[in-house]
């Protein structure tokens, strides 16, 4: 799961990541953990991807460095 979601933050489309996303629910009919977190990720996450999915920031210079806390 957690590669998924490097994948998922890293997806170099937006067809990448709905691909990822059908991928990852598909995981889920598989482990009660993981659907109850989807279940969290779905409405807080994915409404704001163009906040921290490469899709969105690709051209945004981050040296390496993609964290918000930056000092």
């Amino acid at each position: 799961m957690k590669r998924l979601i490097q994948l998922l933050v890293s997806a170099p489309t937006e067809t990448a990541y709905d691909d990822i996303i059908s991928t990852v629910k598909v995981v889920l009919r598989t482990d009660a953990k993981v659907e109850q977190w989807f279940s969290y990720f779905d409405p807080n996450w994915t409404q704001f991807k163009e906040r921290w999915s490469s899709i969105y920031r690709g051209n945004v210079p981050h040296m390496g460095n993609q964290t918000n806390n930056r000092n």
